[in-house]
């Protein structure tokens, strides 16, 4: 998974290590952070930092991470999708890992710990595309994540897992925010760029470029069956990156 505020933060969530103290991560987090969330990074660092730094404080911590998330039975911060099946329905499992494979996941190689685990759960959130963010927070996070949240910060008895349960409540009230503030130009050039992003299709937009091309013509070019040129050429008008004209027997694509 790649590195980003969040995937940093998330570490928080791990068994409490006394060299992860070290390496401040949730400081180095903040520095990628607006000025508010910054603030509680900072803050969660000095709490692991103080957490970890004697053997006592060591097994205080590690008590809380141990009682919270390694009850028996269902965890306490219930951070398993499948502890959520009241919200999200009783087929989530199967619609999850659905949805990981239709995406290009591949569950063991790409996701450490169980993929139903809130850890690799926000971890894709962060690896989507901007167009595919809302979809995928709205059928697996949305119901569920702030009730998580609060729950963690109403259940913790040490400092760092309640003001890391305040920092993701609201980190992602944040995301959202912006999301909904992102301007529309850059969704649709995102959807453009995603369009031509095939080599086949980028093969065809520059052969358009010279001129207006029939299928039969496209299909030439890129040495592919038409079915599939047809497919292609789909796509690429649903990114109103062409268009199609009718004269006469022939469809003719010109650049849009």
């Amino acid at each position: 998974m790649q590195t980003t505020p969040l995937s940093l933060i998330l570490l928080g969530l791990f068994e409490p290590e006394q060299e992860l103290r070290e390496l401040h991560v949730f400081k180095k987090a903040a520095e990628n952070l607006d000025e508010d969330l910054a603030r509680r990074a900072v803050l969660l660092d000095q709490l692991y930092t103080q957490g970890t730094a004697s053997s006592k404080a060591f097994k205080e911590m590690l008590l809380d991470y141990t009682r919270l998330f390694l009850s028996p039975g269902t965890p306490l911060a219930k951070n398993y999708l499948t502890c959520w099946k009241t919200k999200l329905g009783d087929n989530i499992l199967e619609e999850y890992l659905s949805y990981l494979e239709k995406k290009g996941f591949e569950t063991e190689k790409d996701i450490k710990e169980l993929p139903e685990h809130i850890v690799p759960v926000l971890e894709v959130y962060e690896l989507l595309d901007k167009e595919e963010k809302p979809e995928y927070f709205e059928k697996f996070l949305s119901k569920f994540i702030r009730d998580w949240s609060k729950l963690l910060e109403v259940e913790a008895r040490h400092g760092f897992y309640k003001n890391l349960g305040k920092f993701l409540l609201n980190g992602l009230n944040w995301r959202q925010k912006r999301m909904a503030q992102f301007p529309e130009i850059y969704t649709e050039q995102a959807k453009i760029f995603k369009a031509i992003g095939h080599p086949a299709r980028l093969m065809m937009v520059e052969a358009l470029l010279e001129g207006p091309k029939t299928v039969s013509e496209l299909t030439a070019i890129v040495q592919l069956e038409m079915p599939t040129v047809s497919r292609h050429l789909n796509c690429l008008k649903e990114a109103q990156v062409v268009k199609s004209e009718k004269r006469g027997n022939s469809l003719f694509i010109p650049w849009n």
